[in-house]
């Protein structure tokens, strides 16, 4: 079988490679950033009124840090995370995401902030900003919570540097709470050819035993080579 060697990419391999799955999702949270932005610009007054344990308010209204977050969520179109799962807000979004390494965050994300309370879950924050160094380490990036003594703001943690609270509280984790994809990457054409691997297989040759064992890029196209018991074939239609 040969396939196209940009098949990989709907034959667009500017515009719609996605190496780590992120852009997917970018509509997703561009949204959630948005909503949380317009807590943070309607939140004329900042202090104590701003904010009420438990509040799931809308912009301009009293909302605790769960409630802004979860509201954010909802506003890109996914379920309230704090509907499911147990415990308290900030657990039931921790429970409801996946789990994510401060290499991989993006914009979007939620970050968990540990006062040495709540067993590591004290604080959350969605994620607007990340900056990095040439070499992809993590410098700083910007958050939206909203705190108990000011409301929705949008505050920065530098790496080695300052912490939002003190000096004593932790960022415990970090999260990805948007539609997962388990979509292969397409960044390869082999991660295509992998993919499609048990249909290749039966529909050219029909034996079970057969096994991929080359790829070769002629031109513009991709030929598979398969091993089996009758010996290496080059499947092409």
């Amino acid at each position: 079988q040969t396939l196209e060697a940009y098949q990989f990419t709907g034959n667009n391999p500017i515009a719609l490679i996605d190496p780590d799955g992120t852009a997917l999702t970018e509509p997703e949270r561009k949204k959630a950033i948005q909503r949380a932005k317009q807590y943070v610009e309607e939140n004329t007054s900042p202090g104590p009124s701003s904010y009420s344990l438990g509040a799931k308010g809308e912009p301009g209204e009293q909302v605790d840090c769960s409630g802004l977050v979860s509201n954010t969520i909802v506003h890109a179109g996914l379920p309230d995370p704090v509907l499911s799962g147990t415990g308290r807000g900030v657990q039931r979004i921790m429970q409801a995401s996946r789990s994510v390494t401060e290499s991989e965050i993006v914009a979007g994300n939620v970050v968990i902030i540990d006062f040495g309370k709540n067993g590591g879950t004290g604080h959350i924050g969605i994620i607007t900003e990340v900056n990095r160094d040439e070499n992809g380490n993590l410098i700083s990036f910007k958050f939206i919570h909203s705190s108990s003594s000011k409301g929705p703001q949008e505050s920065t943690y530098n790496v080695g540097g300052s912490r939002y609270y003190d000096d004593d509280d932790l960022y415990t984790g970090y999260y990805a709470w948007d539609t997962e994809d388990t979509a292969p990457r397409w960044n390869d054409p082999l991660n295509i050819i992998n993919s499609l691997r048990d249909d290749i297989l039966a529909t050219n040759i029909q034996q079970p035993d057969a096994t991929l064992v080359e790829v070769r890029n002629i031109g513009s196209q991709i030929e598979l080579f398969v091993l089996s018991t009758k010996g290496i074939k080059n499947v092409i239609e």
